[in-house]
C-alpha cells in the first residue's frame, strides 16, 4: 500500500474519531443542560411554594387594596406584567425579585406611606380628570414595579413635603379669611350700633309741629287750654287773635 493511501486512511479515521467525540460532547452538554434546567426549575418551584413567597404575595394584594393611584385597569395590567416576568425568570432572578418586593412592600405598607395615601385620597377624590392628570404628573414616577425601595421611599418623602407645603398654604389662606370675616363682623356690629343709636335719637327728637317757619308767627301756648294768640303783628300790621274755645 502506498504512503498516500495510508495517509488518506489515517485522516479519515481521525475525522471519524473527531466527529464521534464532538457528538458525545454535544450529548453530554445537552444532558448537563437538561439536568441544570431541571434543577433550576425545581429551585424556582420551591421558591414559589415557600412561605416567604406567600407572605410577599399577601402583602402585595394588601397594598393593592389600599393604594389610591392605580385604576382597576392599571392594577390588572400590573398583575399581568409581573406574572409574565416571573414566568421567564431563573431561580436566582426570582429570589432577587422576592427580596426586592419584600423591601418595597415594607415601605409601601408603612406609616409614612399610609399618611401619604390618606392625603392623596382626600385630594384626588375632589379633582376633575384634567387636574388629576396634572397633579399626578407633578408627583413624578409612581410605577413601583419599576422603582427600587429607595426610590419609593424618596417618592413618599416628596409627597409628604408637598402635603406640608399645601397645609401651610391652606392655613395661611384660612387665617386671612378669618381676619376678613372678623373685620366684616366688626363693621356690621358698628353699623348696627349706629343704627340703633340713630333710632334712639329719632325717638327723642322734636315732634311734628315744633319746627317754626320763618314765614309764620310762632304760637305760644298759654295756661288756658285751647287759647292761642300770635306773638306779633300779622303781615298787614296790627294784631289778630287766634282760635278761641
Amino acid at each position: 500500500m502506498s504512503k498516500q493511501i495510508t495517509l488518506t486512511i489515517m485522516i479519515a479515521i481521525s475525522v471519524a474519531l473527531f466527529c464521534h467525540e464532538t457528538a458525545n460532547a454535544q450529548v453530554q452538554r445537552a444532558e448537563s443542560g437538561s439536568a441544570a434546567d431541571s434543577s433550576d426549575a425545581a429551585k424556582k418551584a420551591a421558591i414559589l411554594a415557600s412561605k416567604d413567597w406567600q407572605n410577599m404575595m399577601s402583602e402585595f394584594h394588601e397594598w393593592l387594596s389600599v393604594q389610591v393611584l392605580l385604576t382597576p385597569q392599571q392594577v390588572a395590567q400590573l398583575k399581568a406584567k409581573l406574572e409574565a416576568e416571573v414566568h421567564t425568570m431563573s431561580s436566582a432572578e426570582l429570589k432577587d425579585f422576592l427580596n426586592q418586593w419584600n423591601a418595597k412592600l415594607s415601605i409601601l405598607l408603612g406609616k409614612d406611606a399610609a399618611e401619604a395615601r390618606e392625603w392623596l385620597a382626600q385630594n384626588l377624590v375632589v379633582m376633575a380628570d384634567g387636574y388629576r392628570k396634572q397633579f399626578l404628573k407633578e408627583l413624578g414616577p409612581t410605577d413601583v414595579s419599576n422603582m427600587t425601595a429607595a426610590e419609593i421611599e424618596q417618592m413618599i418623602l416628596e409627597i409628604r413635603a408637598k402635603r406640608v407645603s399645601r397645609q401651610k398654604q391652606s392655613a395661611a389662606f384660612n387665617a386671612a379669611r378669618q381676619q376678613e370675616v372678623q373685620y366684616a363682623g366688626k363693621v356690621h356690629a358698628d353699623w348696627q350700633k349706629e343704627t340703633q343709636q340713630a333710632a334712639k335719637d329719632f325717638g327723642t327728637a322734636a315732634k311734628f309741629g315744633t319746627y317754626q317757619s320763618h314765614y309764620g308767627p310762632p304760637m305760644r301756648e298759654y295756661s288756658t287750654p285751647g287759647r292761642y294768640v300770635p306773638a306779633y303783628g300779622g303781615p298787614f300790621g296790627g294784631y289778630g287773635w287766634g282760635l278761641f274755645w
